[in-house]
């Protein structure tokens, strides 16, 4: 997604020589959606492995408590 951003900012730039229109690579703002849209799935993602891991280590202390009863 970065180097896609950036890519498109180069193409902006590039038409900035002699003002030519570069609305076109400035607009597509999908690009930045898109990457929002990947790191929010990536933080859902390792909040669902913490969950579990605090999950599997409350089952763990839950068999030590029964086995010391």
């Amino acid at each position: 997604m970065i180097k896609r951003s950036a890519m498109k900012l180069s193409e902006a730039i590039g038409h900035l020589e002699g003002f030519k229109d570069s609305r076109r690579q400035l607009i597509e703002r999908e690009l930045e959606d898109e990457g929002d849209a990947i790191a929010r799935h990536h933080i859902h993602e390792q909040l669902e492995v913490a969950v579990d891991a605090c999950e599997n280590a409350a089952d763990v202390l839950e068999a030590i408590l029964v086995k010391n009863r």
